[in-house]
């Protein structure tokens, strides 16, 4: 995953605190040793390594267990750092069962923790998790953490994130950073990684404004050497959010800083990572550009070498598109194959780990056991002896059951002749059930209908609603944090009521389809003019129109009538006026004009808008009667899709039809055909 650059450094400080009360022993050579080697593992991974080497044989001499397995636990961190993981899983086992062994719970649950780190690290996410409670578990019952633990949180919403369950992972980072809040003076090196943790979260959940502001805070309160990882992760961010916001140059200039910052940090993960994100804004800029073209070759070549765990699923899926684009389809299918198998053996259950853990704990038990059997055979005789009273039992209660089934005989018989005489009665309940029966299949297309109203609106209310109530909830989250100086939260705001304004549209659109389909829409046809009804709902969007500077061409003849529902009129023509302006560049036209069909039936109106055009494709998709889905408008304004299904509905009772016309990149024209009333008096009736 992407964000795995960042995990041995960030939870140093974490695994720090953790182990900061360890106490090895009183002999000072025992000692020294262990905090060398654990203080090495920042800067000189291999002295570390021979420093814990060197406590293993002093321990394993002195005889001293619980010194052997503080050792084996600092052998397997050093062996993690230098990303030894088989081995240094081996090692933090063995330090697990000494530490059980001993009885000393503040260096079993270190164990226990770092052996979470070290599942996480190889993707094996759901033990990872189970590991993490363990050690949890161990330290509440020891009065050395709460359960509103900061590190806890952390690495719980770190782990959730790399399973791509980010709502999940979102509510975990904003505990942590509440529980961060509250003790902040004893751990200010937590800031900048729970704000570079939100940024990541906000970034895959499209909230690109939080997004960018988490990053951003998280760069400037990472000055220190020590921090770079923090600088690096978030200028990959920012990186990321100008190329989703189409600004080519930014991206740019934040992919080379970031690669800069990595080759400085010698952060191998990290180098890949800004390379391909480098690649990848410079072939957007230019398709042949030739630096990009090099650092392609240089991420093949690199990759080749990697194991499994090391490598990076967006840089494979990056490399994949690479080679397709370049037709070089065998490199293009073999990294597509690579991700796929990589891709199925993530958040799979360490189930072998589980199971010797339970059958370790299960070999703890067999004392107990055979207690329990000894038990059991002084128990034996007077089991006996139930047998012995419970035959005689039931041996009673057969010659009993024998007895009542003989009467019981006697009275089938004479039931049998009643059944007769029932039969008749029976013939003529089966025709009113046939009649029923048929009555209940009238109803069932009804049912049908209203269940797939059901479920459409059950799919808008958790899908599409939910995104700008995520970002409400986040914006006032951040105001009642009080961290944002004056710009910062008018800018915010802004935002906010925007999202609210496109909110309620939506639910406005919501409430009026949801109303129709399961209480059903009450059509009262009259005689309508056209111009005033369109020119009405015109003025209602006038102020909308204003935000991207359109102009409205009106040109519709006040000589037309029609036999509509207002109401549905209007939202008709509301919800289409709508969605030219959402689809419409700034400083555009959109034209609503009227006209006759050929055969002099109906009235037509057509709104024709400049914008970003359809496909045939979507146009199909656009008149489909089960469509629901919509995508986000020039200046990101979100939808439904329900106001296509609203406009459909209201036509079709209304008598009419509609047409789309498009061309990508040079807009749509949406014709409303009704019924022409023919009326000779048109003076009278206007």
């Amino acid at each position: 995953m992407r964000k795995q650059i960042s995990i041995l450094v960030v939870l140093f400080s974490a695994t720090f605190m953790r182990m900061n009360g360890a106490i090895l022993s009183s002999e000072k050579s025992l000692d020294s040793l262990y905090w060398v080697a654990f203080e090495s593992l920042e800067n000189d991974i291999a002295r570390s390594k021979r420093e814990a080497r060197m406590l293993i044989k002093l321990a394993v001499t002195a005889k001293d267990k619980q010194n052997q397995a503080y050792a084996f636990d600092m052998y397997g961190l050093a062996l993690y750092y230098a990303d030894n993981l088989d081995s240094a899983l081996f090692y933090t086992n063995k330090a697990i069962d000494l530490f059980k062994q001993v009885g000393d719970q503040e260096g079993l649950s270190t164990a226990i923790y770092n052996k979470s780190l070290m599942l996480e690290f190889l993707a094996k996410y759901n033990s990872s998790i189970v590991y993490l409670n363990k050690a949890r578990k161990i330290d509440i019952n020891r009065g050395a953490k709460t359960e509103n633990d900061l590190f806890y949180y952390y690495r719980l919403a770190d782990i959730l994130y790399n399973q791509d369950r980010y709502d999940e992972a979102l509510v975990y980072a904003h505990l942590s950073l509440s529980a961060f809040l509250k003790d902040a003076d004893n751990h200010p090196y937590m800031r900048p990684r729970i704000f570079l943790n939100l940024a990541w979260l906000y970034k895959e959940l499209d909230i690109l404004e939080l997004a960018e502001y988490y990053a951003k805070r998280t760069y400037v309160l990472s000055p220190k050497k020590m921090e770079l990882n923090n600088r690096l992760s978030s200028l990959q961010i920012l990186a990321e959010i100008s190329q989703k916001k189409g600004l080519n140059n930014e991206a740019i200039s934040f992919s080379r800083k970031a690669l800069e910052l990595a080759f400085q940090y010698k952060d191998q993960s990290g180098i890949l990572y800004a390379k391909s994100m480098l690649a990848y804004n410079l072939q957007i800029k230019n398709l042949l550009d030739p630096e990009a073209a090099k650092i392609w070759a240089e991420l093949d070549e690199s990759m080749q070498g990697l194991k499994d765990h090391q490598k990076d699923l967006s840089i494979i899926l990056d490399l994949y598109h690479y080679y397709k684009a370049s037709e070089n389809f065998p490199k293009a299918l073999a990294y597509m194959e690579d991700y796929n198998r990589i891709k199925s053996e993530l958040n799979v259950l360490d189930v072998s780990q589980i199971r010797a853990d339970f059958e370790k704990e299960l070999a703890e038990s067999e004392r107990d056991m055979m207690l329990a059997k000894i038990a059991l055979r002084e128990k034996d005789n007077l089991v006996k002896n139930l047998v012995i009273i419970g035959i005689s039992t039931i041996v009673l209660v057969l010659l009993v059951m024998l007895l009542l089934s003989i009467k019981a005989r006697k009275k089938i018989i004479s039931l049998n002749d009643s059944l007769r005489g029932s039969n008749q009665t029976l013939k003529r309940k089966e025709e009113e059930l046939r009649r029923s029966f048929v009555e209940l299949e009238l109803n069932y297309a009804e049912i049908n209908n209203l269940n797939n109203s059901k479920n459409r609106l059950l799919s808008i209310l958790s899908h599409d609603l939910k995104q700008p109530f995520n970002q409400i909830i986040a914006v006032l989250d951040l105001i009642d944090q009080d961290i944002l100086n004056y710009d910062e939260r008018k800018e915010i705001l802004g935002e906010l009521k925007t999202s609210v304004e496109e909110t309620s549209s939506m639910v406005n659109n919501l409430l009026q389809w949801s109303k129709s389909q399961f209480e059903g829409t009450l059509y009262k046809p009259e005689l309508l003019n056209l111009n005033i009804i369109a020119k009405r709902v015109s003025l209602e969007l006038s102020v909308l129109l204003k935000k991207k500077s359109i102009y409205l061409d009106f040109a519709v003849d006040d000589k037309l009538f029609l036999k509509a529902d207002e109401a549905q009129l209007s939202s008709i023509i509301r919800n289409l006026l709508s969605n030219a302006y959402k689809f419409s560049e700034a400083n555009s036209v959109i034209h609503i004009y009227s006209g006759i069909s050929n055969n002099g039936n109906y009235v037509l109106l057509h709104i024709e808008d400049q914008g970003i055009g359809m496909t045939q494709q979507q146009v199909q998709k656009v008149l489909s009667s089960d469509n629901q889905s919509s995508m986000p408008g020039t200046n990101n304004e979100l939808g439904t899709g329900i106001g296509m299904m609203i406009v459909q509905d209201f036509i079709k009772q209304n008598k009419g039809y509609l047409e789309v016309n498009s061309t990508i990149g040079k807009g749509s024209t949406f014709t409303i055909a009704l019924p022409l009333d023919k009326i000779k008096d048109v003076q009278h009736h206007q």
